[in-house]
């Protein structure tokens, strides 16, 4: 997609969407694994879920750092710049 073409919502919520579920996919998959290998129940389950959730979150702040950085949209510099004129 070419930089000066402006994105739907739909677009980014579904990057954001489908960058979050994959994260939490890949975690859940490789805590059953972990589970099947070391017959550790739901431990595995649960811990991949955990890392999951943790990887799929960071996923969505990285791509959404990266699409602010395409579109020149920085509203974290100019907050910080308002509260520090207060």
């Amino acid at each position: 997609m070419n930089e000066d073409t402006p994105r739907s919502a739909w677009s980014v919520g579904l990057r954001y969407g489908s960058d979050f579920f994959a994260g939490v996919l890949v975690g859940t998959v490789l805590g059953f694994g972990a589970d099947a290998l070391f017959s550790s129940a739901p431990i595995g389950l649960i811990a991949g879920m955990f890392l999951g959730f943790a990887a799929g979150t960071l996923n969505v702040v990285r791509t959404a750092q990266e699409l602010n950085a395409q579109t020149g949209d920085d509203t974290s510099t100019s907050t910080q710049d308002e509260n520090r004129d207060r």
